[in-house]
This record gives C-alpha cells, sequence and structure tokens, in this order.
C-alpha cells in the first residue's frame, strides 16, 4: 500500500503541476496578446505623432508665409506742418484700416503699388518696421 500511495501522491502531483503549467501557459497567452497591443498601439501612436508634426510643419509654413506677406516697411518724415509717409509693400502684402488712417499723405514717387484689402490684425499678430529715411522723400 506504501506504494499505492505513493503512486497517488504522484499522481496528485502531476494534476497539480499540469494545473500549474496550464495557468503559465493562459498567463503567457493573455501576456503575448497585452504584447501585440501595445505594439500596435505604439505604431499608431507613432503614425499620429507622425502626422502631427507634418501638420504643424505645414501650419508652420503657412504662418511664416502669412508673416511675409502682411510685414510691412513705413517710411516715415514728419515735420511740424504736416505728417509725409510713404509705404513700401512688398507684394501681397496689405495695410491695416488703422494703419490707412494714420497715413494721412501717402507718397511713392514714381512707382505705384496695389495693396489687396485685407486686415493684418485679424491674424492677431503684424510685424511694422519703421525706417526713417528723410533724404529718400525730399
Amino acid at each position: 500500500m506504501e506504494k499505492d500511495k505513493s503512486l497517488d501522491e504522484l499522481k496528485e502531483e502531476f494534476v497539480s503541476l499540469t494545473q500549474e503549467l496550464h495557468k503559465c501557459h493562459n498567463k503567457f497567452f493573455l501576456l503575448s496578446q497585452e504584447e501585440e497591443i501595445c505594439k500596435k498601439q505604439e505604431l499608431l501612436l507613432k503614425s499620429k505623432v507622425h502626422d502631427l508634426s507634418g501638420r504643424m510643419i505645414a501650419e508652420e509654413k503657412k504662418l511664416d508665409s502669412t508673416r511675409q506677406q502682411i510685414e510691412i516697411v513705413v517710411e516715415v518724415d514728419c515735420s511740424p506742418e504736416d505728417c509725409n509717409a510713404s509705404l513700401v509693400s512688398r507684394p501681397g502684402a496689405s495695410v491695416s484700416s488703422g494703419l490707412n488712417d494714420k497715413l494721412k499723405s501717402v507718397e511713392k514717387g514714381s512707382e505705384s503699388f496695389v495693396l489687396p484689402a485685407f486686415n493684418p490684425l485679424q491674424l492677431g499678430r503684424t510685424h511694422v518696421s519703421v525706417v526713417e529715411e528723410r533724404s529718400s522723400l525730399k
């Protein structure tokens, strides 16, 4: 009977180890699935980062282009009698209506120029450079 008992104990140990093996196998399978899910999420996130980076670069280019289009150089020569201003603009540049009101006299010599109807203040930012060149206005 001692042999039988020993055999019964071995059978119980075998069953116990087999159950533990199945648990470990199931756990491994679940972890493998989680790993695959994480890898797919990582690839998706990398793709989103790449797309967002591309969109940011495109938006920065648009912003730079817009800044270049609205950059205005204003040459001012103010005397006590009146204020004469000369407006020099890059192609496609524009002047806000507020700046137009302030510039009562606009002189550009013999050159002619056309500014589209556009208000750069709607963009929230403008770049205006004031350059004093009294000799060019005389």
